[in-house]
């Protein structure tokens, strides 16, 4: 059985309504599991916290109604190339992920920031 657009709608507004969001970045493709995610570790890295999404047009894709900001690096994080959404600021449950447009390497001084509408996620 596949779901209709309907019911997809309903799923993501449910999980929009239902908790806030933490924004994890990653050097890696996290893959479908979340499994393979590779955050940066030290130098100041933490997952954002954003309330801050939105379902667009088409009614399956999600994507941030604001800016996310990291908090800014104490030294490098590497090329950035993935972001992951979870549910908890450490561990927690892995909801999705995306592909950055243009991978952003972090350095030193440095946050790193996606506009409206960089993080999208569809759901299929």
């Amino acid at each position: 059985m596949s779901l209709s657009d309907y019911s997809e709608e309903l799923m993501l507004d449910a999980l929009l309504t239902e908790m806030p969001f933490f924004v994890a970045f990653s050097t890696e493709d996290p893959g479908d599991a979340g499994g393979s995610i590779a955050e940066p570790t030290g130098n100041s890295y933490a997952r954002t916290e954003s309330s801050d999404f939105a379902r667009g047009d088409p009614g399956s894709v999600i994507a941030n109604t604001a800016s996310v900001v990291s908090p800014t690096a104490s030294g490098s994080w590497g090329e950035i190339t993935h972001f992951a959404i979870f549910d908890a600021a450490e561990s927690g449950n892995f909801l999705g992920s995306g592909e950055l447009d243009t991978p952003q390497t972090v350095v030193s001084g440095e946050a790193l920031q996606a506009n409206i509408g960089d993080l999208t996620i569809t759901l299929d």
